[in-house]
């Protein structure tokens, strides 16, 4: 079980994410998108866990030009896909993890437009 600190801390790092772009920055940096990844891919989380998660690395993403670059190789796309299965009727862990996928398909799109020029 979460405890309230836990929730506070991840509702905090992502307020601090959307609300300071150089934070954002900072917490890329200081793998922040692999911690919210290990916290997704936890047997233990529960749903409101796996909401903050999300949200998170939904922050973190547009916090530099390189954001969904590093949510990505920490591993957000399939700890969206993990999420979304153990929580099918969960409307906010189905719209996090939609975000992120988007993210990570649309890096994916970038990276073959590029490669076939």
């Amino acid at each position: 079980v979460a405890q309230a600190l836990h929730l506070s801390g991840l509702e905090v790092l992502r307020f601090i994410a959307t609300t300071s772009r150089p934070q954002a920055q900072r917490m890329l940096s200081m793998q922040v998108p692999e911690l919210a990844v290990s916290v997704l891919m936890h047997e233990g989380s529960h749903e409101e866990v796996l909401v903050r998660g999300l949200q998170l690395l939904n922050a973190l993403a547009p916090g530099s030009p390189f954001g969904g670059k590093a949510i990505a190789a920490a591993g957000a796309a399939d700890a969206a896909v993990k999420a979304a299965k153990r929580y099918p009727r969960s409307m906010e862990v189905q719209q996090e993890s939609l975000k992120i996928l988007q993210t990570c398909d649309s890096l994916t799109a970038r990276l073959r437009q590029l490669t076939s020029r």
